[in-house]
C-alpha cells in the first residue's frame, strides 16, 4: 500500500471517528433545543398557520399531481420549552395542535391529551421517545392507514382511532429564514416565520401559490417516477438518521437544503389562476375558511 493510499484511508478512518464522536455527543443533549419563542405564543402562530393550509391541503387532493396521509395533528413535549410548568409532571408526548375540521380533530383529539400508545406500542416519558414518535413512528403509521391511540384526559383513559385523509402534503412547517416565502420540498409544505405572522389573507395566498407551483412544475411527471421520488427521499431521510448527519447539522446549526427557500420563486399568470382555485375550493371545504383552532394548553 502506498503512502498516498495509507494517507488517505487514514484521513477517512479520522472523519469516521469524528462523525461518531459527534453524533455520541448529540446523543447526550437535550435532542430539542429550547426555542427562542414562548409556549403560547408559538402555539398560537403554529395553530394559525395549520388553521390556513389544512383546508388548502385537503380540499384539493384531487388536483395536486400526489397525495399524502394527513392526520391535522401536531405533538410537543415538555422538553420543547422553558415554560415546563404547563404541562405539571407529565413527561410523555402530548397533543399540541389538532387543527380544526382536520381527520385529528374529527377524531375527537384535544389540546393536552396525553399519548400513551401508538397502534399498541407503548410510549416512554422521555423527550427521545417522543422525538421518535413525532418524527419517524407517527408519520409511518398515518401513511399505513387508521391509527390507534391510547390517551389520558383529565384523568380518563381514552381509545381513538385517527382515520388520516389524502392532502396535497404530508406535513406543514414552519422553518426560520428571514425572508417571508412559501415552497414545496420533501413532500412537506414549508412556511418562513416572517410569512406566518403575515394576515391570514396573505398567508393563503402564498400558501395556494405555493401548492400552484408544485402541481405545475410534477406536470407531466408518471406516478411511477413519483413514487420512486419518495421512495428515495424516505432512504436518504434514513442514511441521514443511521449515519448520524441530522445529529452533525445541529451540531453545526446547518439547516437542511430543504428547508431554505429557493432563491428564485417564480409565479406567472398560469401559477395564479391555479392558486385562485386552490384557494376556492378551500373556502368551500369549510366556513368561515380562516377559522383557528383552539390553542389553550
Amino acid at each position: 500500500m502506498g503512502w498516498q493510499t495509507r494517507r488517505r484511508a487514514l484521513v477517512r478512518l479520522v472523519a469516521i471517528v469524528q462523525g461518531l464522536a459527534l453524533t455520541a455527543c448529540a446523543s447526550l443533549i437535550d435532542p430539542f433545543p429550547l426555542p427562542p419563542h414562548a409556549f403560547l405564543d408559538e402555539t398560537r402562530v403554529q395553530a394559525r398557520v395549520m388553521a390556513v393550509a389544512a383546508p388548502l391541503l385537503l380540499a384539493n387532493a384531487d388536483s395536486c399531481p400526489q397525495t399524502h396521509a394527513f392526520s391535522g395533528l401536531l405533538t410537543t413535549h415538555r422538553a420543547d420549552w422553558r415554560e415546563r410548568a404547563v404541562f405539571g409532571d407529565q413527561r410523555r408526548g402530548m397533543v399540541w395542535i389538532a387543527v380544526s375540521h382536520s381527520p385529528a380533530a374529527r377524531a375527537g383529539l384535544r389540546t393536552g391529551d396525553v399519548i400513551y400508545a401508538l397502534n399498541g406500542d407503548w410510549t416512554a416519558g422521555n423527550a427521545r421517545d417522543h422525538d421518535d414518535l413525532r418524527n419517524r413512528r407517527l408519520p409511518r403509521a398515518v401513511r399505513s392507514g387508521p391509527v390507534d391511540l391510547k390517551l389520558r384526559r383529565d384523568g380518563e383513559w381514552m381509545d381513538i382511532t385517527l382515520h388520516p385523509e389524502p392532502a396535497c402534503a404530508r406535513a406543514v412547517e414552519i422553518v426560520e429564514h428571514r425572508r417571508p416565502a412559501a415552497w414545496m420540498a420533501a413532500q412537506t409544505l414549508y412556511v418562513t416565520r416572517p410569512l406566518a405572522m403575515a394576515e391570514p389573507e396573505v398567508l393563503a395566498r402564498e400558501l395556494a401559490l405555493a401548492l400552484a407551483r408544485e402541481t405545475i412544475a410534477r406536470q407531466g411527471e408518471s406516478a411511477a417516477l413519483r413514487r420512486v421520488n419518495t421512495v428515495a427521499a424516505e432512504v436518504w431521510q434514513t442514511v441521514n438518521f443511521v449515519s448520524g448527519m441530522e445529529a452533525l447539522d445541529e451540531l453545526s446549526f446547518r439547516t437542511p437544503g430543504h428547508e431554505r427557500p429557493p432563491r428564485e420563486i417564480v409565479t406567472d399568470e398560469a401559477h395564479l389562476v391555479l392558486a385562485l382555485a386552490y384557494l376556492q375550493a378551500a373556502s368551500r371545504y369549510r366556513a368561515p375558511p380562516l377559522e383557528l383552532a383552539s390553542v389553550q394548553p
